[in-house]
């Protein structure tokens, strides 16, 4: 799979250059992370290969263009949704695909705040999916204190411990925990993947 990131890279690859490294059988499918629906059109129909949205903001987008799935960063969190998604867009759902692309924006938004690993931690770490992390380690150093007391004044209108930040779906259910929890970290992928 080729990685074409330019947030990253600092340089998109260029349509040509996909296409002349698709003739390569060992290269079956890209991640676009490039932000440029027609560029993508173009490589999609040119290149044959399997084309994977690496922006999540652009996921419904480039399923609309050709894409069979996505290398995401919030479906470490979300991936239900994601997969609800994909399922209503392959079955010509659009509304449906639709209504849940909008409901996930503020968690695409909120997860790219800063550096996606560092969100992707915290928002797992609030939902009790893992055991040590920087909120952890600071809670232990200043249990109860004053880190707790701003964090409750922080939370937004409505806020309960049982509500579900990264969706605004409301409640997650102990079962949405579990079966999250016991989705190894590469399981998007495997998710949404489609066979091409």
């Amino acid at each position: 799979m080729l990685y074409d990131i330019p947030g990253r890279s600092g340089v998109p690859i260029n349509t040509e250059t996909i296409v002349r490294l698709a003739e390569h059988p060992r290269i079956v499918a890209n991640k676009d992370a490039k932000g440029d629906l027609g560029r993508a059109s173009w490589a999609i129909a040119t290149s044959g290969l399997a084309w994977y949205s690496g922006d999540d903001m652009l996921n419904l987008p480039l399923l609309s263009v050709g894409a069979v799935g996505f290398v995401s960063v919030v479906g470490h969190v979300v991936a239900p949704e994601l997969r609800a998604l994909l399922d209503a867009h392959l079955s010509g759902d659009v509304t449906k695909a639709t209504e849940i692309h909008q409901k996930l924006l503020p968690v695409f938004t909120g997860m790219f705040r800063t550096q996606g690993v560092i969100t992707t931690k915290a928002a797992l770490a609030l939902q009790g999916l893992l055991s040590r992390s920087p909120a952890h380690a600071a809670r232990r150093a200043d249990p109860g204190g004053d880190r707790a007391a701003q964090a409750r004044s922080r939370r937004p209108a409505g806020y309960s411990s049982e509500t579900d930040f990264t969706t605004g779906y409301g409640p997650t259910t102990a079962s949405a925990r579990r079966s999250r929890a016991t989705c190894p970290t590469g399981c998007v992928a495997r998710v949404v993947r489609r066979d091409f």
